[in-house]
């Protein structure tokens, strides 16, 4: 059999995200703290408690966390999203039934709260769930972290996830990507699947990799914690590193910008990327790609707040170019094609305003 070296575990758009992001956060965090932080083995840890019943346990493990990125416990405050039934038998006796009830479904995190405080907020019926509240609360705390470091101005899941990778708890939230079940009844069975979080098992083993690569510790002990399919994608990871870039780290420049790692991914609904946008403050500002279902490439576009500032290219779902239009730097036209290929719109802009818009049947 022939010897190929494994290629890399991610396509190249990831690839450049997780290299310019590592540049960012370096700049960021500092060299010494990604260098240096302590990996969270969840075994070597004994909790004092196993669970979240208890408005003591949920503290507890706040403070835990608190201490583990050296964020002031004082900066927190919690908040217990409520059931509509919110008098189910079970509820642990010391929560205050009659707290205000909250049924938003999506709600901003972390703003200040009428105290001056930042609100970590966990929903009554997760809490039979300890991975899952858990890896809330690390997902919260980080941001909080973050935000009150001003490292971050606004919510962006993708670099609160890689920042909780560099801040120790990368195990954690690796291992709890994807999270299956699977229950029984009378002459059935069923299963579902679900993630916690943005990032996938290729992507944080890249991330692993180029983390291993940086602190030059290739034993580190916590990777033998990671689930197989993290650890499958991580060797080949590292083997990628080692063949491609013998000397130096593999980063494509000593700066990133922030429309160059602030990234959202949007599906169809059917499954695959509908759109990989680099978004800041909820804007897309920078390189935005559309995706057909099937995969193809639709449309690259930059954006500058939110608005499309110059289009780099449009094609149809067989692959083949059609037309884009004129508009550059804010000036000239862009034209937008539906699923099936054919011309739906044409967008005229003028210093980066829309003047008109055609639309066709």
């Amino acid at each position: 059999m022939l010897y190929s070296t494994p290629g890399c575990p991610i396509d190249n758009y990831d690839k450049e995200w997780i290299e310019k992001t590592f540049v960012w956060f370096e700049e960021k965090l500092g060299k010494e703290f990604i260098k240096n932080k302590e990996y969270l083995i969840p075994v070597n840890y004994k909790f004092k408690y196993n669970n979240f019943n208890n408005h003591e346990a949920i503290q507890y493990f706040i403070d835990f966390i608190c201490n583990y990125i050296d964020l002031d416990t004082n900066l927190v405050e919690l908040n217990i999203l409520w059931s509509k039934i919110s008098e189910e038998e079970g509820l642990p006796d010391d929560f205050d039934v009659d707290a205000p009830e909250n049924f938003i479904d999506e709600t901003p995190l972390q703003v200040l709260n009428d105290n001056g405080k930042f609100t970590v907020e966990i929903e009554e019926d997760m809490l039979d769930d300890f991975d899952g509240t858990f890896i809330s609360l690390i997902s919260q705390l980080t941001y909080i972290k973050l935000l009150h470091s001003k490292v971050l101005s606004s919510n962006n899941g993708y670099l609160v996830n890689y920042a909780m990778v560099l801040m120790g708890f990368g195990i954690v939230s690796a291992n709890t990507y994807a999270r299956t079940w699977q229950w029984r009844g009378l002459g059935y069975s069923a299963w579902r699947v679900s993630s916690i979080g943005v990032l996938n098992h290729r992507i944080y083993a890249y991330l692993f990799a180029l983390l291993v690569k940086y602190r030059k510790k290739e034993n580190e002990p916590w990777l033998t914690y990671l689930i197989p399919d993290v650890t499958d994608s991580y060797n080949t990871a590292s083997v990628f590193l080692e063949t491609n870039y013998n000397t130096g780290m593999p980063i494509m420049s000593s700066y990133a910008k922030d429309e160059e790692v602030f990234i959202e991914k949007h599906f169809h609904d059917g499954g695959g990327i509908y759109l990989i946008a680099h978004v800041i403050n909820g804007k897309m500002e920078g390189l935005a790609s559309f995706f057909y279902i099937n995969g193809f490439l639709w449309s690259e576009r930059i954006y500058k707040n939110n608005i499309p500032y110059t289009v780099l290219s449009n094609y149809d779902q067989f692959d083949e170019r059609v037309e884009k239009g004129t508009l550059s730097e804010g000036n000239g036209t862009l034209y937008i094609y539906e699923e099936k290929g054919n011309l739906e719109e044409i967008e005229t802009y003028k210093d980066g305003v829309k003047i008109s818009s055609q639309f066709f049947d």
